[in-house]
């Protein structure tokens, strides 16, 4: 250990007295303890804590109470100068802001000895105010997900992306940095700035302690002997004095000046774990690629207005649900802004199924993650951020074990540092919150995805200009306008002569010629082999309940085909193990198949509905599947629905969810009249059946038009 004698120009924090002394003692102890067994440290990424120096200013700093030297694999050192402050202020009349900013300022613009390629200033406190931790972050993460002084400016004044009080904060840094300057900063300069700028809250030396019980988890894993509890405890309380002597005196310490019996109890954390971090983060990758934002795969529209939503969302609640319908973008956006976080902290993404197993920490071996959570939230103790991202978690719902996202869900709620981020369609979204966030005591905030705007739509067709006129037919402009269905709409065949299609169901069916089966290349029977083996893959999927379908017994030549045009994706774990690449293709799959079951089993609704079953995903396409066959006015529609509802054998779900289907269907009005004597039969108990659903909110904000609810639903009351 180092030491510098005779220091009358630096003053200790212990001389002040207060519990600011002991918070920061407790933080010289973190670091000192990540520097024992060379842990990773804040906002220095993908490097090892080599060097911790206290009171640094005899070293040319300004930012002078500790300072972190880093090293990467490349032996490239890092360097992060803090401030401790127990308590800050964001205000120029606070002394100990006013301090801290021009201090990292006068740093900063002079680049010496700070270097902005390698080096950054943190700010840390002890469990920030809600205003700090909030509207202060949102305001270096903007600061820092923006391409320069000109997008930043736009940003700082767009409404509703920065909360007023983050704009505040910005002017109170640009007035200390105009005081210490005697002039105003160039705009630039003080974005560059506040890129290198971060804010640490950790709760050491509080009530909670949560902080403090992961680093010593750490030392716990690391240490040698067989009472691993009793040396980290004995390990913090020896740190803990070493800072309480060393802090005065400005000492400096490597690795070889902590205490001898310090590093005879732990080793350092072994490599094969830091890899195993890297290769968690990696996960993301597949989840991220599963997504497109491109129409046509070369159009891309910035939804920024939405972006901002969701971002913004981000900075005052620690879980986001986006929700849409299938198609909306949804897991798009959010996969763009999961993008930009993860550039800036530890970022994990999962699939919902994977959280279908007993505890966390079997989901993070079947990724090949030989950690346990603890390990993790561990390794990550001093990050001030860690964002979660888990995709379509409404597919969880089909599930009857869900207790490792309830694990997850329980490590979000204890650690103030980690961010939710939930995808999920919009039906589910209720039952999400309900069976999950709040069960779990968690608050949030739902962003709503919706369809292109008619601008966006607008934008789409200057780009692909044969897709105008089919943008007139208002039955298929609607449609148009989900994202997934455009992409699929501009890589079509839309030959002048051709009769364009009038709704989803004839659209649909142009892209299963085209697309699904491409009729366009007949060669070795393949169309009718793909579409077959498509179906099948959907059926498969939808009915074991899992995240991919065990397709080993169908045809391999097609589901290789498949897999060529990008609609299935396999398993990492197995070839075997297969699902379709979209929420979207799933459902109109399984469309097709109904298709071909009625015209098969029509004199025969009761084999057709048992051959359905009770799978949500083939029970929610029979839904779809009745409303579009009722409002094309199909009379095989009508006496099938006659004969489902007087059955008295089928399973009451079947006979439900056929009156749910007639009653969204845009032709309800005019079926209910047309059965009116199955209605009134047996005291009225069908009719009873029609007003319990018809008080359901999903009916009455459903797809009821003006006429059935002036006309059907008082003559129910009446009855």
């Amino acid at each position: 250990m180092s030491q510098v004698q005779n220091l009358p120009s630096v003053v200790s924090p212990v001389a002040t007295g207060g519990g600011g002394v002991f918070f920061e003692q407790h933080v010289g102890a973190a670091f000192l303890s990540f520097l024992l067994v060379r842990g990773m440290p804040p906002c220095l990424p993908s490097s090892q804590l080599a060097e911790v120096h206290f009171l640094t200013r005899l070293k040319g700093w300004h930012t002078d109470d500790l300072l972190l030297v880093a090293v990467k694999a490349d032996d490239q050192k890092l360097r992060l100068a803090a401030q401790v402050k127990r308590k800050i202020t964001v205000s120029r009349k606070d002394e100990d802001f006013k301090g801290t900013i021009a201090g990292a300022w006068q740093d900063f613009h002079r680049k010496a000895p700070f270097n902005p390629a390698t080096d950054a200033f943190a700010i840390i406190t002890l469990r920030g105010s809600e205003s700090l931790l909030n509207h202060f972050v949102a305001l270096l993460d903007c600061a820092r997900f923006c391409q320069g002084a000109d997008d930043f400016e736009k940003r700082l004044a767009a409404p509703g992306f920065l909360n007023k009080t983050a704009r505040k904060y910005y002017g109170e840094i640009c007035a200390v940095i105009e005081e210490q300057m005697g002039q105003p900063a160039a705009a630039g300069e003080v974005l560059t700035f506040l890129k290198h700028l971060y804010l640490l809250n950790f709760d050491l030396n509080s009530s909670t302690a949560q902080t403090e019980a992961w680093i010593k988890t750490l030392l716990a894993h690391t240490a040698s002997g067989g009472d691993r509890v009793g040396a980290s405890n004995a390990t913090w309380n020896e740190l803990l004095a070493l800072v309480g002597t060393a802090e005065p005196q400005a000492a400096s310490f490597a690795y070889a000046d902590l205490p001898e019996s310090a590093r005879q109890r732990h080793a350092a954390v072994p490599s094969q774990e830091f890899q195993a971090l890297a290769t968690l983060q990696q996960h993301a990758r597949p989840i991220q690629r599963g997504t497109t934002a491109k129409i046509a795969g070369t159009l891309h529209l910035e939804r920024e207005a939405l972006f901002s939503e969701i971002w913004g969302a981000l900075q005052s609640n620690r879980v986001v649900v986006v929700t849409g319908a299938a198609g909306s973008g949804k897991s798009a956006v959010a996969a763009e802004v999961f993008g930009k976080m993860k550039l800036e902290m530890p970022a994990f993404a999962f699939r919902a199924e994977e959280f279908s197993r007993p505890h966390l920490d079997e989901t993070l071996h079947a990724a090949q993650v030989q950690l346990t959570a603890q390990q993790v939230s561990a390794l990550l103790a001093l990050q001030p951020r860690k964002i979660f991202w888990v995709e379509s978690v409404e597919r969880l719902l089909e599930k009857t074990e869900r207790a490792a996202l309830a694990d997850l869900l329980q490590l979000i709620r204890d650690d103030q540092s980690c961010i939710l981020l939930l995808t999920c369609r919009d039906y589910s979204v209720d039952l999400i919150r309900s069976s999950f966030l709040e069960h779990a005591g968690l608050a949030d905030q739902v962003v709503i995805v919706p369809s292109f705007t008619d601008a966006e739509f607008e934008q789409v067709l200057e780009r692909f200009p044969q897709l105008k006129p089919l943008s007139l037919t208002p039955g298929v402009r609607q449609l148009l306008q989900n994202p997934y269905i455009l992409d699929k709409a501009a890589r079509l065949d839309w030959k002048i002569e051709a009769p364009l299609p009038e709704n989803e169901r004839s659209f649909r069916g142009k892209v299963w010629r085209e697309i699904i089966r491409e009729d366009q290349h007949p060669k070795d029977s393949m169309p009718r082999r793909r579409g077959r083996t498509f179906i099948d893959v959907a059926l498969l999927r939808a009915r074991a309940l899992s995240p991919y379908a065990d397709c080993s017994k169908l045809d391999r030549p097609a589901l290789d085909r498949l897999r060529e045009s990008g609609l299935i994706e396999f398993s990492e774990r197995s070839d075997d193990l297969v699902a379709p690449s979209h929420d979207i293709l799933e459902d109109w799959s399984l469309l097709v198949w109904l298709d071909e079951e009625f015209a098969k089993k029509k004199s025969a609704p009761e084999e057709f509905l048992l051959e359905i079953g009770t799978h949500p995903a083939l029970r929610r396409a029979f839904r779809k599947w009745l409303e579009e066959i009722l409002e094309c006015g199909s009379q095989d529609g009508d006496r099938f629905v006659v004969e489902v509802l007087a059955s008295k054998t089928l399973p009451g779900q079947a006979r439900d969810d056929t009156l749910v289907a007639v009653l969204l269907s845009g032709n309800a009005a005019g079926f209910l009249q047309r059965a009116e004597p199955q209605l009134l039969a047996d005291d009225c108990s069908l009719l009873r059946r029609v007003v319990h659903f018809m008080m359901l909110p999903e009916i009455w904000t459903g797809s009821l038009d003006g006429e059935m609810k002036a006309t059907i639903i008082p003559s129910i009351r009446e009855q």
